[in-house]
């Protein structure tokens, strides 16, 4: 009879032990849906090739384009244009940040839309890592079908800039140089990827001097 009143209490401690076990390892099992579920991306300074940059994205309304401001410059003719907004910098007191080109929708000329997007502010990358201060080494990696698609001259440093365009992909590169100490990028053009990439704005560049192509 004591060695069965034994056994019983024995049996009951490994009952008990188990089911506390069950109750810790439930504990810390996550839901299926919570462990599938993504993280929301904060994308207010990602570049997206031939959508956006950061919260400015190609297609919207240029009301949008209202959470920067009045515009610094402007230039428009036949329903399109170009809005500069600066970057105050003690040294160049009109470095251009923002450069955005609009056009009408449609043929129906009743709504103007974000038509390509210039940024030379290092605060807005790729999600790889890519943007202005990237070297021409490592946007070369990322895209292998870079090519020299213009040029012109910065009067400010008496220096060519080289514009650089990945076909299809909707994303092109300023760079001083390709070579050497100055081989980083100093703008980056986002545009439709089923469009050309438009360099009309050159001609709004105010350290700008246009050099017609060779």
């Amino acid at each position: 009879m004591k060695y069965k009143l034994i056994a019983l209490i024995a049996l009951l401690f490994i009952g008990c032990n188990q089911k506390k076990t069950e109750i810790e390892d439930k504990s810390t099992v996550k839901d299926p849906v919570e462990i599938l579920q993504p993280i929301p991306a904060d994308t207010t300074f990602t570049i997206i090739p031939g959508v956006s940059v950061g919260e400015t994205v190609l297609g919207n309304s240029t009301e949008t384009l209202s959470v920067l401001g009045k515009p610094d410059f402007s230039d428009a003719a036949m329903g399109k244009a170009w809005l500069l907004w600066y970057k105050q910098i003690k040294e160049i007191p009109k470095q251009v940040k923002w450069m955005i080109y609009t056009t009408y929708k449609d043929n129906e000329l009743k709504e103007k839309v974000i038509s390509e997007i210039r940024i030379n502010s290092g605060e807005y990358k790729t999600e790889s890592g890519i943007g202005a201060g990237t070297s021409f080494e490592v946007i070369q990696k990322e895209f292998p079908k870079i090519t020299e698609f213009a040029k012109y001259k910065n009067q400010e440093i008496n220096k060519d800039i080289y514009i650089y365009d990945v076909p299809g992909s909707g994303i092109a590169f300023e760079f001083i140089s390709y070579e050497g100490d100055y081989a980083k990028c100093t703008a980056v053009i986002v545009y439709p990827k089923n469009k050309t990439l438009n360099t009309d704005y050159i001609l709004f560049l105010p350290e700008r001097e246009l050099k017609k192509r060779e």
